[in-house]
């Protein structure tokens, strides 16, 4: 019969809490009392200690990533069927290694509807999001939006700085959106957003890209 672990001295969760260790306050009454059991080594409870308390911040890291990435659905990389589509495998392959992220690639999908293109960008989008990387995901339309709303309450600066807080943008849709010309202002904060070119999927936010057609 398994007896039920001693809390841990009221000091040492006051300690834990003030050093914003979470997961080892939540497990150490429990670990502590497997390892007194079983008799680890010192070594031995602090590594496993330490293991808990980074799953868990990377865990809850990566949902967090996930969250502000605000995909419109859930799709992976291991539901996109190659062999149905008219993306070559080595293609595909270079794609899901994420190498053309760290290449500082651009990339563009192009190919009528029905061909796969939202599937692949949003499984590219949480494979990156699981490999640490900030996504951010949008239309083109309501970038668009979003920048106009910063101009009307003077927030633009600050929308920006959002965006390019993020490793990569990714986005679909890019149906014509109309931009008054009479709006210098708005003109000049997209190009700030095309100067992190080399750090945006978005396509068209620079000459610098990796264009597969989709057919």
């Amino acid at each position: 019969m398994s007896t039920v672990a001693p809390p841990l001295a009221p000091d040492l969760v006051a300690g834990l809490r003030r050093l914003k260790l979470a997961a080892v306050r939540r497990l150490a009454p429990d670990i502590c009392q497997t390892a007194k059991t079983q008799r680890w080594a010192p070594e031995e409870l602090l590594r496993t200690l330490i293991e808990a308390e980074l799953s868990a911040r990377d865990r809850s890291n990566r949902m967090a990533r996930l969250k502000q990435a605000a995909f419109p659905v859930t799709k992976t990389l291991d539901e996109f069927k190659v062999q149905l589509s008219s993306v070559p495998e080595p293609t595909f392959r270079y794609l899901a290694s994420l190498e053309w992220i760290r290449a500082h690639e651009n990339l563009c999908l192009v190919g009528p509807a029905g061909t796969g293109k939202s599937h692949l960008l949003v499984g590219l989008g949480h494979a990156a999001v699981a490999a640490g990387f900030r996504v951010r995901y949008f239309t083109a339309a309501e970038l668009v939006e979003t920048l106009y709303r910063g101009l009307a309450d003077n927030s633009v600066g600050r929308v920006i700085d959002r965006f390019r807080d993020c490793q990569i943008g990714s986005g679909f849709d890019r149906r014509a959106v109309p931009v008054p010309r009479y709006l210098p202002e708005l003109d000049r904060q997209r190009c700030l957003v095309g100067e992190c070119r080399k750090r945006w999927s978005e396509p068209g936010l620079g000459e610098d890209r990796r264009v597969d057609a989709m057919r």
